[in-house]
């Protein structure tokens, strides 16, 4: 969260900074996964767990405790900003910010909010799929999954994040949403995102079944 919002703050112009927040995006997951993928798995996002949790790879006992650190973590990483940004910088990424707020999921003005739930649920889909596809197939190089992973991350924040932000992550969206006290909308990457849970795991589950 940290990273990947951090990379927001470098630049005022928007295409720019939709650019540089995406790349860290996927740095900043490439480089967890690496880190940590060895030692917990890497999830990073409740979603995640949820589908590992749907296959039997985790406990609900596991679960509830990833999940309770990706929150955790989220908020901590979003919080650090407004400690490491020199407050110049803020006030100056801010000031040319939609409604001042950096690296927050809102959907633009102009697009309906059933279109931001289909489009999170397409994106959240994609990053889905392919944990379960390293599910069915995994991998016998572990940077491989890593490098994938933030490869396909990155490549969505740039194609999606300037129409809802592209957040796949609901601990990412309400760690944004609560420190800046703007929930407008907030249901539509709920709703997306379960929505995308539900397929993925079906539609797994069906393949799955008959191989």
């Amino acid at each position: 969260m940290f990273m990947g919002c951090a990379g927001a703050y470098v630049e005022k112009d928007k295409l720019a900074a939709n650019v540089y927040g995406s790349a860290a995006f996927g740095l900043s997951v490439f480089m967890s996964s690496i880190i940590f993928g060895p030692i917990s798995g890497a999830h990073m996002n409740p979603l995640v767990t949820l589908v590992c949790l749907a296959f039997g790879r985790i406990r609900w006992t596991g679960a509830v405790l990833y999940m309770a650190s990706q929150q955790a973590g989220a908020l901590v990483g979003y919080g650090l900003l407004y400690v490491v940004i020199p407050p110049d910088v803020q006030e100056a990424v801010r000031a040319d910010a939609p409604r001042g707020l950096v690296c927050c999921t809102i959907p633009m003005d102009s697009m309906d909010s059933w279109s931001a739930v289909l489009a999170e649920f397409i994106v959240t889909s994609i990053l889905l799929g392919n944990v379960v596809a390293g599910m069915a197939n995994p991998p016998t190089d572990t940077s491989t999954p890593a490098f994938q992973a933030g490869i396909l991350v990155a490549g969505i924040c740039v194609l999606e994040a300037i129409y809802t932000g592209a957040s796949m992550n609901p601990a990412r969206s309400v760690a944004a949403a609560a420190w800046n006290g703007v929930w407008d909308r907030f249901w539509v990457y709920i709703v997306g995102q379960a929505l995308s849970v539900v397929f993925v795991v079906t539609v797994y589950a069906v393949f799955r079944t008959r191989r």
